[in-house]
């Protein structure tokens, strides 16, 4: 026996749909239609896909250009790494030559200045010799003055007064 609840609960229920043949005939249908739509959408992507790949493929091609010019620079790069090796060659000889020549002309400067202060020694102790002899004679002459000056001091005043 049913109770009222239960009945209630039954009267309340929609009776399930049966699924007759062709129902799910056209169910087949509905889900082969939207396969196919999507089947079409996948051939539109591949189709996007296959002009993305040719699309690439150009790009690739320019990227192997772009490396045939970057190869060609790396050559020009060599080409100027050598001028600058034979630049830097060039420096150094240069610097060789400019270090002896500097070498040789201290030691000539060296010895003309050597020459040079022998030379003012030698005129140094000839001038000292020469004052000597002429503050010798600056003396002698300064003596012989006052003798002549005393002497004729002596005359003048007379023989009386000493």
């Amino acid at each position: 026996m049913q109770t009222k609840d239960c009945a209630r609960i039954m009267a309340v229920m929609v009776p399930k749909e049966k699924w007759s043949d062709d129902r799910l005939h056209e169910l087949d249908k509905k889900v082969d239609v939207g396969f196919a739509k999507v089947d079409e959408r996948f051939t539109a992507v591949d189709k996007r896909f296959v002009q993305v790949d040719k699309r690439f493929d150009k790009v690739d091609e320019r990227f192997k250009e772009v490396d045939k010019q970057f190869d060609k620079v790396d050559e020009r790069f060599k080409e100027v790494d050598k001028r600058f090796d034979k630049v830097d060659a060039r420096f150094e000889k240069v610097e060789g030559k400019i270090e002896s020549a500097v070498k040789e002309l201290r030691g000539e400067m060296n010895e003309r200045f050597d020459k040079v202060d022998t030379k003012f020694n030698t005129l140094d102790s000839k001038f000292d010799k020469k004052f000597e002899r002429l503050t010798y004679y600056i003396w002698g002459l300064g003596a012989g003055i006052l003798t002549t000056l005393i002497a004729s001091l002596a005359a003048l005043i007379g023989p009386n007064v000493l």
